[in-house]
């Protein structure tokens, strides 16, 4: 029988070997453990050398994931930027934190920075009491303040509302025994300096002042109970046409994660509150601490980091800058999202030993290059278009397309199943060239797209906006596409859109093509014997197309979701797979009929002959 043993990332934890043991991780009460607050210190130092002038507020990503493998660094990266530092039961090496108290500005050597914290559904459901100690931890920030905040306070003319939200705020942290009122200059807080000026927004607003101090604190924000994530940006980058501008993508972000945490309220939407303190967010950090998945193998690295920088972009006017904190190795260190971001290219999808294990995965191997890899290169490119270069497309072309190493991989993703994965890769890269954000010469848009065709016509197409969905794009690519397989690649989309744009002149409106079949899963055609079903399951892009090769339309707009389109107009259908009719569906055969009469009959007789 196997010890217990810890659970984490074996490389970068030895003690989790060897495997088939219980599991054990950590005590939720001991975060940050103080190690871990050390590494989070250590990384937030080498963070702060990044910027000029101390930043008055960043941003921060929590998961529980990180959050179980780093021990609490992460939320040790968050405290120390604040000037904060956790408070032990038994000391420093050991026992429960208590709480946390300020590091006085005379050790600190700088301004406290105030901190924007987005979390998980899951960190929201498995670590609650972090939350409380992060909530309680912004508080003590303010009292740090709270002195100078009362003597700013009474210059107002409404001193009495300020001085009812200050004490509102510090409520929690008075019952919990941890207000220390202090007197550090508002310059030299972030945290209490935007305390008060959105609190003063907040009272000119209407809102009540008790409420206005308690919402103005609120630094926690995530889904709402239910959710997850942010499920609009993750989807959104990979459905094109349902939008013309990026920034389009911030506020589907910015509506599924306004939803405050704090000590004494949960999940409250604060739309308001979240906004203004993304307009002043000057860097976001996210944890890495895994050498399972690196940053282009989950679409929820994008989704968060992505996301909230993005909503940063839009709502401040300016991009900020996005950082890793590496924590794979034994130091952990500053990293920037390009970089992280082009380690993982090289070990990976440029990687030709990495290519051939893969290949060696059959579909499951295809599928994961396209669905994964080059999908979430798409969702950075959206979100983040400095972090994915032409560079980095061209170089999949060269090695997927033109097979570059010579490895056959070219052939591989082009035959039986892969086929579905090459479509999805050779039309997200037509949808990057369509919407301008990748930039090539018209000779690699002519392979790309006559790769794309030439599996279409024969495979049918795979159901992703890149081959059912996205009109636009598709009608775009046919300037590329070889003559003798336009009219086959037309017959295909048509068959799957219906989109009057690719349907043939000769062609009847009850006109059904055979087509080749495709064994189900993610991606899939239409087999023989299947029917399309005809209700919309979304709008899909018309109209924005340049009319010369080579050009890229940044304006194309949503279509019908109608019954009916303008010409030159489709829509996105769902496949699904109807029943099967036959000739003895249609009824019973008479011999049948005769067969049941006759045996409810005699049912019926032995009832009645048994009868006294």
């Amino acid at each position: 029988m196997h010890p217990p043993v810890r659970g984490n990332d074996p490389v970068r934890t030895p003690d989790a070997l060897p495997t088939g043991g219980n599991l054990y991780g950590l005590d939720p009460q001991k975060i940050p453990y103080w190690d871990a607050y050390l590494n989070g210190k250590k990384m937030a130092e080498e963070a702060l050398k990044s910027y000029n002038t101390t930043p008055s507020q960043l941003g921060v990503v929590l998961w529980a994931t990180e959050t179980q493998r780093d021990s609490g660094a992460t939320i040790g990266f968050i405290l120390y930027l604040m000037g904060l530092e956790p408070i032990y039961q038994q000391g420093y090496q050991s026992g429960n934190v208590l709480g946390v108290k300020a590091i006085p500005l005379s050790e600190l050597g700088r301004p406290r920075v105030d901190v924007l914290v987005t979390i998980s559904g899951i960190f929201r459901e498995t670590f609650p009491q972090c939350t409380v100690l992060l909530d309680r931890a912004f508080r003590i920030a303010v009292a740090a303040s709270y002195n100078t905040l009362l003597a700013e306070i009474n210059k107002e003319t409404i001193a009495e509302q300020l001085k009812a939200a200050l004490n509102a705020t510090m409520m929690t942290i008075q019952k919990a025994g941890l207000f220390v009122p202090g007197s550090d200059p508002l310059e030299m807080n972030y945290i209490a300096k935007h305390w008060l000026e959105d609190t003063k927004k907040l009272l000119q607003a209407g809102v009540p002042a008790e409420d206005a101090g308690k919402m103005a604190i609120s630094r926690i924000f995530g889904p709402a109970i239910g959710e997850w994530g942010a499920k609009g940006v993750r989807e959104g980058p990979q459905l094109a046409w349902t939008w013309n501008d990026r920034l389009e993508l911030a506020d589907t972000y910015i509506h599924d994660m306004q939803y405050a945490y704090r000590e004494d309220e949960q999940a409250t939407p604060l739309g308001e509150v979240f906004t203004m303190r993304l307009s002043d967010v000057e860097g976001v950090y996210h944890s890495r601490s895994t050498n399972v998945r690196g940053i282009l193998d989950l679409d929820h690295n994008y989704e968060f980091l992505g996301g909230f920088g993005i909503a940063v972009e839009k709502m401040s006017g300016k991009a900020p800058q996005l950082f890793i904190l590496n924590q794979i190795g034994a130091e952990p260190h500053v990293e920037t999202l390009s970089k992280f971001i082009n380690r993982d290219l090289q070990t990976k999808l440029y990687n030709p030993q990495w290519i051939i294990e893969m290949m060696k995965e059959g579909y499951a191997g295809a599928s994961y290059l396209s669905g994964q890899f080059i999908d979430n290169m798409v969702g950075w490119e959206v979100l983040r278009p400095d972090s994915i270069t032409d560079e980095m497309w061209n170089n999949v072309v060269d090695i997927y397309l033109k097979d570059k190493y010579n490895l056959g991989v070219t052939e591989w993703l082009s035959i039986g199943n892969n086929a579905y994965a090459m479509i999805g890769i050779t039309g997200k890269l037509l949808t990057m060239a369509h919407k301008g954000f990748w930039h090539t010469d018209d000779g690699t848009l002519r392979l790309v797209a006559n790769t794309w065709a030439k599996l279409i016509a024969e495979h049918g197409v795979s159901c992703c906006d890149c081959s059912c969905g996205n009109i636009a794009m598709m009608q775009w690519a046919m300037q590329y596409v070889n003559p003798d397989l336009l009219a086959r690649v037309k017959a295909q989309i048509y068959a799957a859109t219906r989109s009057a744009a690719f349907a043939s002149q000769e062609t009847p409106d009850t006109w059904n093509p055979d087509t080749s079949s495709n064994p189900g899963g993610q991606h899939g055609g239409v087999s023989p014997g299947e029917t399309w079903n005809t209700h919309p399951s979304g709008s899909s892009q018309t109209g924005g197309s340049p009319a010369t090769p080579g050009a890229a339309s940044q304006s194309a707009t949503p279509g019908e979701t109608g019954e009916t389109a303008p010409s030159g107009q489709g829509r996105a259908y769902e496949v699904s797979e109807m029943g099967r009719s036959s000739a003895s569906a249609t009824g019973l055969p008479l011999y049948a009929v005769f067969g049941v009469i006759a045996l409810v009959a005699l049912l019926g007789a032995g009832y009645f002959l048994k009868k006294p």
